[in-house]
């Protein structure tokens, strides 16, 4: 399989560097992966300013499950702080087929009561894509449409991410890798199911730069900081699906930011390829 990556770097409005290799290009639909998570979790931060939501809140007053800790809150899951495991017990590898494929809503809800018992006390922190898929579930029970729809109205239109989606087109380019024959291989259905909110969205690498801008103007010690990763002055994100890596990286301080795309290369490869173009373009403007 080819190993093909792209990226793209701004300063403040200003596109700084860019690259784009196939299966890459300009407009080309990729998986965002986990960074779906930071989408969901800036979408809970507008429903928590208009009063809708609130971080305190019990998460067990929007969902059933006995393996939640009655205490742990919306902003438990929110920062991956719930007590719950990275997934489902039983949840398939993905090594030798999609582990998404399907799950849908009632073979959730039986997966979700093979929890262990008794629950974790919430508070330490422990990265989990069930929290996400549960914080989806709680968006759509609070305003009584899909997450996403909500995540659109309240994030993704402001931003101007207008080709970000679920579940692209048959008209939609993405980028994807050639298999052994001569069809495309095909990316797992993430989108299909509850783990939407952890992973399912898709766009265009600069409508996922155009999320990115809009998501992280706090700096990493504003305590409203949700959903992202902190790494000195930068907040980031990464994403990790079948055949594609994504990580988005900002710097409040120098309003530099980079998104990297990756397809067919090691688990980590985008977050060093965008780790490294901020080193190399931050140098150039503390010069």
């Amino acid at each position: 399989m080819r190993r093909q990556r792209a990226w793209i770097a701004v300063h403040g409005n200003t596109v700084v560097g860019q690259e784009f290799h196939p299966p890459y290009t300009p407009d080309a639909l990729v998986e965002w992966g986990s960074v779906t998570k930071p989408l969901v979790a800036a979408t809970v931060a507008e429903l928590v300013r208009s009063a809708r939501l609130s971080y305190e809140t019990p998460a067990s007053e929007y969902v059933q499950c006995s393996g939640l800790h009655p205490t742990a809150t919306i902003g438990d899951l929110a920062r991956h702080r719930s007590g719950l495991p990275r997934v489902h017990p039983g949840m398939k590898s993905g090594i030798f087929s999609d582990p998404f494929s399907g799950l849908d809503g009632p073979g959730f809800e039986r997966e979700l009561a093979r929890l262990p018992l008794p629950p974790r006390i919430p508070g330490t922190e422990e990265y989990s894509n069930l929290g996400y898929a549960l914080l989806g579930i709680i968006i759509e029970r609070c305003t009584g449409s899909h997450w996403f729809e909500q995540a659109r109205l309240h994030v993704l239109g402001p931003a101007g991410a207008g080709t970000a989606t679920l579940h692209p087109g048959p008209g939609d380019t993405r980028a994807l890798l050639n298999g052994w024959g001569r069809g495309r291989r095909e990316p797992w259905k993430i989108a299909d199911g509850p783990y939407s909110a952890a992973g399912g969205t898709w766009s265009t690498l600069e409508d996922l730069l155009r999320f990115t801008v809009h998501a992280t103007h706090p700096t990493p010690e504003d305590p409203t900081v949700v959903g992202w990763q902190v790494l000195g002055e930068r907040l980031w994100h990464n994403g990790q699906t079948r055949d594609s890596g994504a990580c988005v990286v900002t710097d409040p301080r120098t309003r530099l930011t980079v998104i990297a795309h990756t397809s067919g290369h090691l688990m980590g490869s985008a977050d060093r390829l965008a780790q490294h173009t901020m080193d190399r373009y931050e140098e150039t403007i503390d010069a």
